[in-house]
């Protein structure tokens, strides 16, 4: 019997993309701020100097989209004597980012709060605890369809900026909370509803691959496959999302397949 393990995790495949980052811890995904030019190997200096060679940019590959949503997340630290209090002004604060947010975009915007924790340092000589409240959330701002390049990126500049503002006013207002934001991440909102065309591109590749692996007198067929996992999103770029679907499958001999 004639086996091929037949393992396609990535057919159409994630890098974060190099972007421009807000300052500041951001919750479960930080990111530095770099720059497109970062990803390309570009380096221009300034006057007469002289100018480095671009590297060429690479095809990002397999099944590409454009992106239809902007996502940051954002962290709030609040401290104090009264875990209560200090929840209700963390929850004044993400309204008023989200707001804030929402202008730069200069449309609509949609929030959505994810964790919560609680932690209190221990008092010393009767002194009275003092607690740390954490929040975090993300914040999505809809890309349309008719935007070009450069709407994208006027959007993109302005979110960063706008989220750059934000960290300062806190550091400056002394108030004891502490905010920080994740670069803005491009991605496809509803990746899903794109499941069975990946399913259907996979099994065209995979049928291609047994019909150059098989012989007359062995015939190849697809069995044993686990069930697809999670549809991931790899950034290209703020005009390209990669589209991968991991399928686990093997490739054996049509008798081997057939026998009880």
């Amino acid at each position: 019997m004639r086996v091929l393990q037949l393992v396609v995790p990535s057919f159409l495949a994630l890098h974060t993309l190099g972007c421009l980052g807000s300052s500041g811890a951001a919750s479960s995904h930080p990111s530095a701020s770099t720059g497109y030019s970062a990803s390309v190997g570009s380096s221009l200096s300034s006057g007469m100097g002289a100018v480095s060679a671009v590297s060429p940019r690479a095809s990002p590959g397999g099944f590409v989209v454009r992106p239809d949503t902007i996502e940051i997340t954002f962290v709030l630290t609040g401290r104090g004597a009264d875990p209560r209090a200090i929840l209700a002004d963390l929850k004044t604060r993400a309204q008023a980012i989200t707001q804030r947010l929402g202008e730069a975009a200069g449309s609509p915007v949609t929030s959505k709060m994810r964790g919560v924790s609680t932690s209190a340092d221990g008092s010393e000589l009767g002194e009275p605890a003092v607690y740390v409240v954490r929040v975090d959330g993300s914040i999505d701002v809809a890309l349309a369809a008719e935007q070009d390049y450069w709407a994208r990126s006027g959007l993109w500049v302005s979110l960063v900026a706008a989220t750059r503002d934000l960290v300062a006013a806190m550091k400056s207002s002394e108030t004891g909370v502490d905010l920080g934001f994740s670069a803005p991440r491009p991605l496809l909102k509803d990746a899903e509803k794109l499941r069975p065309k990946l399913l259907e591109l996979w099994t065209e590749r995979a049928r291609q691959l047994a019909k150059i692996a098989e012989s007359d007198k062995a015939p190849l067929a697809i069995v044993d496959c686990s069930p697809p996992g999670d549809i991931d999103q790899r950034v290209v770029s703020l005009e390209e999302i990669a589209l991968s679907l991991p399928v686990n499958c093997k490739l054996s001999s049509t008798a081997a397949a057939l026998a009880p």
